[in-house]
């Protein structure tokens, strides 16, 4: 569902790669598959 908003927000068809879970060469598709958060909230790199 995530993967469909960002294809309907970017206007255009998507390419993603689940190996890297990426958008391969699309930047601004890959800026939107995560937010930054507000001090002292974080997402941990690894859970």
């Amino acid at each position: 569902c995530h993967l469909a908003n960002i294809s309907y927000r970017t206007g255009r068809k998507l390419n993603f790669d689940p190996a890297t879970e990426t958008f391969p060469g699309d930047a601004e598709a890959n800026r939107q598959l995560s937010r930054k958060y507000r001090p002292p909230f974080v997402v941990p790199e690894k859970v």
